[in-house]
């Protein structure tokens, strides 16, 4: 155990909270960019099928 986890539990506990913080961060941020890519890829399907039409 280190010192700092003896001498204050708080310390420990802030410094899980921060971390657990962090990683709900990161998983949002994962969550963002997924959704931002599909809907791109999306959308070049779509152009792509309109351009199709178009040249028919």
């Amino acid at each position: 155990m280190r010192i700092a986890e003896v001498v204050s539990p708080t310390a420990n506990l802030n410094a899980d909270t921060q971390r657990v913080k962090a990683q709900q961060s990161a998983a949002k941020a994962a969550a963002k960019s997924a959704r931002r890519a599909a809907l791109t890829l999306k959308l070049r399907k779509t152009q792509q099928q309109l351009a199709q039409l178009a040249t028919q």
